[in-house]
Protein backbone atom coordinates (compact mmCIF):
# COMPACT_ATOMS: atom_id res chain seq x y z
CA UNK A 1 0.00 0.00 0.00
CA UNK A 2 2.96 2.60 0.81
CA UNK A 3 4.54 1.68 -2.40
CA UNK A 4 1.56 2.46 -4.66
CA UNK A 5 0.74 5.93 -2.47
CA UNK A 6 4.82 6.89 -3.39
CA UNK A 7 4.27 6.00 -6.88
CA UNK A 8 1.28 7.92 -7.55
CA UNK A 9 2.77 11.15 -5.61
CA UNK A 10 5.95 10.80 -8.19
CA UNK A 11 3.35 10.00 -11.09
CA UNK A 12 1.58 13.45 -9.92
CA UNK A 13 4.82 15.19 -9.36
CA UNK A 14 6.12 14.53 -12.55
CA UNK A 15 2.54 15.61 -14.67
CA UNK A 16 2.85 18.50 -12.39
CA UNK A 17 7.08 19.11 -14.08
CA UNK A 18 5.32 18.12 -17.87
CA UNK A 19 2.99 20.52 -17.73
CA UNK A 20 4.84 23.53 -16.18
CA UNK A 21 7.58 22.75 -19.21
CA UNK A 22 5.12 22.96 -21.78
CA UNK A 23 3.61 26.07 -20.42
CA UNK A 24 7.25 27.10 -20.46
CA UNK A 25 7.81 26.22 -24.16
CA UNK A 26 4.25 28.41 -25.26
CA UNK A 27 5.39 31.61 -23.09
CA UNK A 28 7.97 33.32 -25.29
CA UNK A 29 8.58 35.98 -22.48
CA UNK A 30 9.39 35.91 -18.94
CA UNK A 31 6.50 36.89 -16.27
CA UNK A 32 6.94 40.11 -14.20
CA UNK A 33 7.91 38.08 -11.10
CA UNK A 34 10.64 37.11 -12.84
CA UNK A 35 11.65 40.60 -13.99
CA UNK A 36 11.20 43.74 -14.18
CA UNK A 37 12.37 44.36 -17.48
CA UNK A 38 14.97 42.51 -19.20
CA UNK A 39 13.01 39.67 -20.88
CA UNK A 40 8.99 41.14 -20.28
CA UNK A 41 6.44 41.66 -22.98
CA UNK A 42 5.81 44.92 -23.57
CA UNK A 43 2.23 44.51 -22.18
CA UNK A 44 4.34 43.33 -18.74
CA UNK A 45 6.39 46.28 -18.99
CA UNK A 46 3.67 48.32 -19.21
CA UNK A 47 1.93 47.17 -16.55
CA UNK A 48 4.83 47.44 -14.62
CA UNK A 49 6.16 50.87 -15.65
CA UNK A 50 3.65 52.61 -17.66
CA UNK A 51 2.89 53.70 -20.94
CA UNK A 52 5.52 54.89 -23.63
CA UNK A 53 5.91 58.26 -24.12
CA UNK A 54 7.08 57.30 -27.72
CA UNK A 55 8.51 54.97 -30.39
CA UNK A 56 10.11 54.86 -33.57
CA UNK A 57 10.86 51.77 -35.62
CA UNK A 58 13.83 50.69 -33.47
CA UNK A 59 12.50 51.18 -29.87
CA UNK A 60 10.04 52.23 -27.55
CA UNK A 61 10.84 54.88 -24.76
CA UNK A 62 9.65 55.38 -21.18
CA UNK A 63 10.05 57.19 -18.85
CA UNK A 64 11.28 55.80 -15.05
CA UNK A 65 11.80 57.72 -11.75
CA UNK A 66 14.12 60.68 -13.80
CA UNK A 67 15.69 58.49 -16.60
CA UNK A 68 14.33 57.93 -19.83
CA UNK A 69 14.27 54.24 -20.96
CA UNK A 70 14.72 53.04 -24.38
CA UNK A 71 13.64 49.30 -25.10
CA UNK A 72 13.93 46.89 -27.86
CA UNK A 73 11.02 44.57 -27.93
CA UNK A 74 12.16 40.96 -30.32
CA UNK A 75 11.64 37.58 -30.90
CA UNK A 76 8.28 37.26 -29.87
CA UNK A 77 7.82 41.10 -28.37
CA UNK A 78 9.76 40.57 -25.56
CA UNK A 79 12.64 42.78 -24.46
CA UNK A 80 15.93 42.14 -25.20
CA UNK A 81 17.38 45.89 -25.02
CA UNK A 82 17.61 48.27 -22.40
CA UNK A 83 19.02 51.21 -22.73
CA UNK A 84 19.30 53.64 -19.79
CA UNK A 85 20.21 57.73 -19.86
CA UNK A 86 20.43 60.16 -17.29
CA UNK A 87 19.50 63.64 -17.43
CA UNK A 88 22.12 66.16 -18.85
CA UNK A 89 24.22 67.16 -15.88
CA UNK A 90 22.66 65.12 -13.41
CA UNK A 91 24.91 61.41 -13.19
CA UNK A 92 24.81 58.62 -11.26
CA UNK A 93 27.49 57.19 -9.19
CA UNK A 94 28.43 53.35 -10.54
CA UNK A 95 26.85 52.06 -7.03
CA UNK A 96 23.20 53.42 -7.62
CA UNK A 97 22.98 53.00 -11.36
CA UNK A 98 23.95 49.25 -10.45
CA UNK A 99 21.45 49.73 -8.15
CA UNK A 100 18.70 50.58 -10.74
CA UNK A 101 20.15 47.65 -13.10
CA UNK A 102 19.27 45.19 -10.81
CA UNK A 103 15.36 46.10 -10.82
CA UNK A 104 15.28 45.51 -14.78
CA UNK A 105 17.22 41.75 -14.84
CA UNK A 106 15.59 38.53 -13.83
CA UNK A 107 15.74 37.38 -10.32
CA UNK A 108 17.69 34.33 -11.06
CA UNK A 109 20.50 36.41 -12.50
CA UNK A 110 23.69 35.43 -11.41
CA UNK A 111 26.78 37.53 -11.79
CA UNK A 112 29.43 36.04 -13.18
CA UNK A 113 31.80 38.70 -13.54
CA UNK A 114 32.69 42.28 -14.59
CA UNK A 115 35.46 43.80 -16.60
CA UNK A 116 36.51 47.65 -18.36
CA UNK A 117 35.18 47.52 -21.80
CA UNK A 118 37.69 48.63 -24.76
CA UNK A 119 34.87 51.31 -25.60
CA UNK A 120 34.66 52.57 -22.02
CA UNK A 121 33.24 51.95 -19.41
CA UNK A 122 32.44 48.69 -16.92
CA UNK A 123 30.36 45.60 -17.92
CA UNK A 124 28.71 43.21 -15.66
CA UNK A 125 28.05 40.07 -17.33
CA UNK A 126 25.40 37.59 -15.48
CA UNK A 127 23.54 34.74 -16.45
CA UNK A 128 20.12 33.74 -16.00
CA UNK A 129 18.30 30.06 -16.36
CA UNK A 130 15.14 31.79 -16.95
CA UNK A 131 16.54 33.72 -19.93
CA UNK A 132 17.97 30.87 -21.30
CA UNK A 133 14.23 29.19 -22.11
CA UNK A 134 13.59 32.09 -24.12
CA UNK A 135 14.94 30.75 -27.28
CA UNK A 136 16.37 34.09 -28.02
CA UNK A 137 19.64 34.76 -30.64
CA UNK A 138 22.18 34.92 -28.20
CA UNK A 139 24.96 36.73 -30.39
CA UNK A 140 27.08 33.72 -30.06
CA UNK A 141 27.06 33.33 -26.14
CA UNK A 142 25.89 30.70 -24.27
CA UNK A 143 22.15 30.33 -23.41
CA UNK A 144 20.79 33.11 -20.94
CA UNK A 145 23.61 35.29 -21.02
CA UNK A 146 23.50 39.18 -21.19
CA UNK A 147 25.26 42.25 -19.59
CA UNK A 148 25.02 45.20 -18.25
CA UNK A 149 27.00 48.01 -19.82
CA UNK A 150 27.74 51.17 -17.83
CA UNK A 151 29.32 54.07 -19.86
CA UNK A 152 31.94 55.33 -17.38
CA UNK A 153 33.19 53.65 -13.86
CA UNK A 154 32.30 57.31 -12.28
CA UNK A 155 28.75 59.43 -12.90
CA UNK A 156 27.36 56.94 -15.00
CA UNK A 157 25.15 58.93 -17.62
CA UNK A 158 23.78 55.83 -19.59
CA UNK A 159 24.32 52.49 -19.18
CA UNK A 160 22.29 49.51 -21.28
CA UNK A 161 21.27 45.94 -20.67
CA UNK A 162 21.39 43.42 -23.38
CA UNK A 163 20.88 39.54 -23.91
CA UNK A 164 24.47 38.50 -25.49
CA UNK A 165 27.76 39.61 -25.18
CA UNK A 166 28.72 42.81 -24.23
CA UNK A 167 31.44 45.38 -25.90
CA UNK A 168 34.81 43.41 -25.87
CA UNK A 169 36.94 43.80 -22.74
CA UNK A 170 40.56 46.26 -22.81
CA UNK A 171 43.70 44.08 -22.67
CA UNK A 172 42.75 40.54 -22.20
CA UNK A 173 39.29 38.71 -22.30
CA UNK A 174 38.67 37.61 -18.66
CA UNK A 175 36.43 39.25 -16.18
CA UNK A 176 37.93 41.29 -13.83
CA UNK A 177 36.44 41.91 -10.17
CA UNK A 178 35.75 45.75 -9.92
CA UNK A 179 34.23 47.14 -6.80
CA UNK A 180 31.02 44.51 -7.10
Amino acid sequence: MYTVSVLIRISSLLSVIVVSLIACQRNPALSKAESGGLGLLRSSWEDLHGPSIGEDSASVRYRLQRTEISLNFSNANSASYVAIQYPDGDPESLEDARTLARTLIPIDSLHIGTYHASTGGIVDSYVSLSLARLNKDWDGEKPGSFVVWYENEKDVIAFTIRIGKGPPATGSSSPLKIGH
